[in-house]
């Protein structure tokens, strides 16, 4: 005891150290809550990343199921760890989803100088308010995690002072160009936002730089075979895939009805009637937060920098480009896609923060800490008491299916493929027929399973005796049984 007395009494750790702690201990809670390995309301169009990941096969598979929009980036990255080297779909999943997050967040976190602003960003990313959880869940978080890197590197060309040579074409502009091209992959929008980039380099290279255009003539250059690259490789990949018109603009009536909707969700949310208590406080508590800022900033003069400057701009367009689209109204302007709109606003204004020097500014980053965890903690507290009132993972309960062994389940959309994240070699699910079934190759395969079931839950209010799916008649064989969260009852295929 006395030799590890001594050893302890030298061990002391440094402000980095405490900070690395803190950054490890944020993203540990949010993948204990926000992986697919631990979500408790995981449902189908997550388990579609699993299943694809398992599966994964070009050139079938460069978007996800029946889409011609979101690249499956998380799927690619999954296919070498379960199928090299033996690890569980859902585990792989997790791992290279939130490996994109964290190379993300550090890629970012070079923007700020502070500790203090570098956790609030890891707050602010990480552990966002329920409203804006989509952004560890969904594509949002991969498709700003390669914002982040364009913005690093686009920073690289906009700080150098000379003529551009080969050197730096392989720096920074090859880069650049790769990395756009598997951003707009990924997500459309990242063509926004690099286009966006490359204006404010150009306008920027000349004004503040005072550097001739030509200066910078090869990388502009290099830039532009990327961009034509990026064209004939997106328009190859999209026309094996299912077309939906998602970028058909709206007529007037309609941009207006979705801005009508969206300022109604912001008003049910200062007025506490979203159903997400914790997000209504935290929205109170940002704008309290913001007015004490001006108040104290007032006789700051802060420049915006490069990066401010795009995340501003890039959050209006993005923004713009949501509200104007036929797609979001028809979707009844769902919270997720203003995600982009919080990550870019939201870094933006932690820049400004930190650049500001004013009184009391220890004590204001204080309380930026304790607002940002009051949306970042509330949310695990919307899970465990409101919606879906268990913090239990959705993936160990359905993992309960394993036991049913090789079949074929049909159900309601939402209960259907996360059924196969048990088990995706064993277990083969697929939607009814008059639901949406994004992967028609599926549905042969359940019907070659050695049994049958259906699932009950939003679809059918008490199993038939028997029941016509896809050109195939079911018939009901046992009773039905609680397994994995779902009820089920055993079908058997009748033959004429």
């Amino acid at each position: 005891m006395k030799k590890w007395g001594q050893i302890l009494k030298h061990f002391t750790l440094n402000n980095f150290s405490i900070e690395i702690i803190i950054h490890c201990l944020i993203v540990f809670v949010s993948f204990c809550t926000y992986s697919y390995l631990f979500y408790p309301a995981l449902n189908s169009d997550h388990a579609v990343t699993i299943l694809m990941g398992n599966s994964f096969h070009l050139p079938n598979d460069w978007y996800f199921w029946g889409q011609d929009r979101m690249g499956s980036l998380i799927p690619m990255l999954a296919w070498p760890l379960i199928n090299i080297f033996g690890c569980n779909a859902v585990v792989s999943e997790s791992i290279a989803h939130y490996s994109i997050l964290v190379a993300g967040f550090l890629t970012f976190s070079t923007f700020f100088k502070t500790p203090v602003y570098r956790i609030a960003l890891a707050v602010l990313w990480f552990l966002p308010p329920f409203r804006m959880a989509d952004l560890m869940l969904l594509s949002f978080g991969i498709q700003y995690s390669i914002i982040a890197i364009l913005c690093y590197l686009a920073y690289k060309i906009y700080k150098f002072e000379g003529i551009i040579r080969l050197r730096e074409i392989s720096k920074w502009y090859v880069p650049f160009g790769i990395i756009s091209i598997v951003g707009i992959w990924v997500s459309d929008l990242v063509a926004i936002s690099a286009t966006i980039m490359v204006v404010l380099l150009i306008y920027n290279t000349i004004k503040f730089n005072k550097i001739n255009l030509k200066s910078h003539l090869k990388g502009w250059l290099t830039l532009v075979g990327f961009a034509l690259a990026c064209y004939l490789f997106i328009s190859y990949i999209k026309s094996d895939s299912l077309h939906h018109n998602y970028s058909e603009i709206a007529p007037l009536n309609i941009i207006e009805s979705s801005i009508s909707i969206l300022f109604e969700t912001i008003i049910q949310i200062f007025t506490f009637q979203a159903n997400e208590p914790f997000t209504s406080a935290y929205s109170w508590l940002v704008l309290l937060l913001l007015t004490i800022l001006v108040f104290l900033s007032r006789k700051s003069d802060i420049k915006i920098t490069f990066v401010q400057w795009f995340l501003i701009i890039d959050a209006l367009f993005i923004l713009a480009a949501i509200l104007v689209t036929k797609w979001t109204n028809d979707n009844h302007v769902p919270r997720r896609y203003f995600t982009c709109t919080y990550v870019s606003f939201g870094i933006s204004i932690l820049l400004y923060m930190e650049a500001c020097e004013f009184k009391l500014k220890s004590k204001f980053n204080g309380l930026l800490i304790i607002v940002l965890l009051t949306g970042g903690l509330g949310s695990i507290f919307n899970l465990k008491y409101i919606w879906p009132a268990t913090l239990k993972p959705r993936f160990e309960e359905i993992s309960e299916l394993k036991k049913l062994g090789n079949v074929g389940i049909i159900g309601d959309y939402w209960n259907s493929y996360i059924c196969s994240i048990a088990e995706p070699d064993a277990i083969i699910s697929t939607p009814h027929e008059a639901s949406e079934v994004r992967n028609p190759l599926l549905v042969e395969k359940v019907f070659l399973q050695p049994t049958i079931y259906l699932v009950k839950d939003w679809w059918l209010e008490s199993f038939p005796d028997s029941i016509t799916q896809f050109g195939r008649k079911l018939k009901a064989s046992g009773n039905e049984f609680e397994c994995g969260g779902l009820t089920l009852k055993k079908y058997e295929i009748e033959k004429f």
